[in-house]
């Protein structure tokens, strides 16, 4: 149960009834405003019937002022009935009255559908049931009554006294005579009674000037307006003010999740992270995944490990909300894992790859990745000069001198290759690599480096397999395994472009990486387990604590999805969000973060991890700079330019200084 304060708790326990208001109060929309149940419905018609429906939300809006302006006129009443509004809507219009009735029973439905209780508020009702109070509920709204028991009964308030629903009565709280209407029913005097609403004119001032006892619940959405750590996020600027429905599902699920309880919780960094700046990216991938193999014909996915583990996940939990989606598994591979079998001749793609690094590395460590025992080739090193099993391999020459080492060992290399190619392909006929026709493989992409290797692979064993690689984003380097044959599509951006999406990329792709983090070492080759082909894995290059952020991270995401979700399942017009909504809430943090953005994500060690070598270095982590050590701008600007994410450490230093 939510903590209750005790000025709430002492008027409870004090108050014979206890009246909620609903909307906003006692239940909650899946969207932002109530604007858009209009939008809701003029978009699920159009999805059910497929005919335009054009400006229905606004006629909708424009009809229900019209009603209220005319039963004033007529009645003196300030309240009118669902029917008045759309009987008005229909003549306003001219329009066929079995459309009509379809559209009612249509916001019915969504009103029905999009609504859920308010766990904070569901606590209160709870412990007033606990304290023996009597419940009822009192609204200013014109749906039926009827409509809004069924929302009140599924949302889980299914003990209470009484409804009153200022449609039914023609009165409303807002000018005060729907409270008479309750106190004469009830039996009570008004100072019995609690209520409890979030609209300060008609649920406080009104109440309290019928004497009934209140409590102000501010509306979420309000509370989160006036939240300077929301503000900071700039979620609300992320999204479009003139938003569409996704936008409005998206920033509902944040804010019912943040800004429902009145007092402000401490949460976790990277939960949070997750579930308002991640997960609407990990859906929209993998709702871009599920359409672009559907249209391709694939029969079956293999999501590459690492990357692939959240990916995996995700698309595991969307499966029911796609028609029949490919079969997929997780195939626990690496670049060292794959590479060093697709070798079969040491041309120069293979001198590339065994040669290749990000970071510096020493000549013994290049000879471990590979598989070597390096004081087993001193000989062999120091004709070409390579002397040291400790030198750093930094310069063209040394690269050079590296190169033509592994052209005098040609043979053992290969035949390291012949021996780890086998064991590969046992492992990959265990999950079924060869069974189908044309696979997918998913990763985060890059330059597509693993699907060339498996392909050769393929190919050395004269196997009819079409393979396809899926990315979340391939850099210009891509081109070269395009140029190959391999066949890749890419979500984010393809090769670079556009070149919006690229630049994304390049603020920091140790982040996107990190995002993408899986609780498992990385594959260090094949090897047999109790007659079984398993993955060799090393341990994991991350301490227990980014392991467990990472964890929150990911459950934040998932979270945030299992909602989305809901709605989606619920309304046919809901689409999976598209990348151009999906990547700026992670753009934000990339290229405007707060201070604790950047405190915590450049604390973040990235590993590049080759086979059991593996070099790392924090993202963002200015050193602690003495003043005079500022001073020396060449030595600051070096630490800048080799950071992983520029912005982030700028970020850090300029709050310092």
């Amino acid at each position: 149960m939510h903590a209750i304060d005790q000025d709430l708790r002492d008027k409870i326990n004090n108050s014979t009834y206890v009246s909620f208001d609903i909307f906003n109060t006692a239940i909650l929309r899946d969207v932002l405003i109530p604007f858009d149940v209009f939008e809701l419905v003029q978009k699920q018609y159009e999805s059910i019937y497929q005919h335009s429906l054009t400006n229905y939300a606004q006629q909708r809006q424009k009809s229900e002022k019209k009603a209220r302006k005319k039963a004033w006129q007529q009645r003196q009443v300030a309240e009118v009935t669902f029917e008045e509004i759309f009987d008005c809507f229909q003549k306003d219009y001219d329009l066929d009255v079995d459309l009509v009735s379809t559209l009612q029973q249509l916001e019915i439905e969504a009103e029905i559908n999009i609504c859920h209780r308010n766990a904070y508020i569901f606590s209160l009702y709870r412990y007033c049931l606990s304290e023996q109070k009597k419940i009822v509920f009192i609204s200013d709204m014109y749906l039926p009554s009827n409509t809004i028991e069924q929302i009140l009964r599924s949302s889980g308030y299914t003990e209470f006294q009484e409804l009153f629903v200022s449609a039914d009565f023609a009165k409303t709280k807002s000018r005060g005579d729907l409270y008479q209407v309750a106190i004469k029913k009830l039996e009570c005097s008004a100072d019995e009674i609690l209520h409890i609403g979030d609209n300060y004119q008609s649920d406080i001032v009104s109440a309290q000037n019928n004497g009934l006892k209140t409590y102000y619940y501010e509306d979420p959405l309000k509370r989160s307006l006036k939240d300077r750590k929301f503000q900071r996020e700039k979620l609300s600027k992320v999204f479009n003010v003139d938003h569409s429905l996704e936008e409005s599902v998206c920033l509902a699920a944040i804010i019912n999740k943040y800004y429902s309880q009145p007092n402000s919780q401490k949460n976790n960094f990277w939960y949070d992270l997750g579930f308002k700046n991640l997960g609407i990216l990990f859906l929209s991938f993998i709702g871009w995944l599920h359409a672009t193999v559907k249209k391709d014909g694939i029969e079956k996915i293999f999501f590459l490990s690492r990357d692939g583990y959240i990916m995996k996940r995700v698309y595991d939990l969307t499966a029911e909300v796609f028609d029949r989606p490919p079969e997929a598994e997780y195939l626990y591979a690496s670049r060292r894992a794959l590479n060093i079998p697709s070798i079969k001749k040491l041309d120069e793609v293979a001198l590339d790859f065994l040669a290749s690094g990000t970071s510096v590395l020493k000549v013994s460590q290049f000879l471990s990745r590979a598989g070597l025992e390096p004081k087993l080739y001193l000989e062999q090193l120091q004709r070409v000069g390579l002397n040291n099993l400790g030198e750093e391999i930094i310069t063209s020459e040394q690269h050079q001198k590296l190169r033509t080492f592994y052209q005098l060992i040609a043979e053992d290399i290969e035949n390291i290759a012949a021996c780890e190619r086998e064991k590969t392909t046992q492992y990959l006929t265990s999950i079924d690599f060869f069974k189908k026709p044309k696979i997918a493989v998913v990763d985060i992409g890059w330059h597509g480096s693993m699907q060339y290797s498996l392909t050769k692979i393929v190919n050395a064993l004269d196997q009819e397999i079409d393979i396809k690689g899926y990315y979340f984003a391939t850099k210009a380097g891509a081109k070269k395994n395009q140029g190959k044959g391999m066949r890749m599509s890419s979500y984010l951006c393809d090769c670079g472009n556009p070149t919006y999406y690229g630049n994304t990329i390049r603020l920091s792709t140790e982040i996107f990486e990190f995002i993408h983090s899986a609780p498992h070492g990385s594959v260090i080759k094949y090897g047999s387990e109790r007659g079984d082909m398993k993955p060799v894995l090393e341990e994991n290059d991350r301490p227990q604590s980014e392991l467990t952020k990472v964890e929150m991270m990911h459950q934040g995401a998932i979270d945030f999805i299992t909602q989305y979700l809901k709605v989606v399942s619920k309304f046919s017009c809901i689409q999976i969000p598209d990348r151009e909504m999906a990547i700026e809430p992670l753009r934000r943090v990339l290229r405007n973060p707060t201070l604790e953005e950047a405190q915590n994500l450049g604390d973040i060690q990235h590993v590049e991890s080759f086979g059991k070598v593996k070099m790392q270095r924090f993202i963002a982590k200015p050193p602690q700079y003495s003043f005079l050590e500022l001073l020396r701008v060449d030595r600051v600007f070096a630490s800048l330019k080799s950071s992983f994410w520029k912005i982030g450490y700028l970020k850090r230093l300029l709050a310092r200084s």
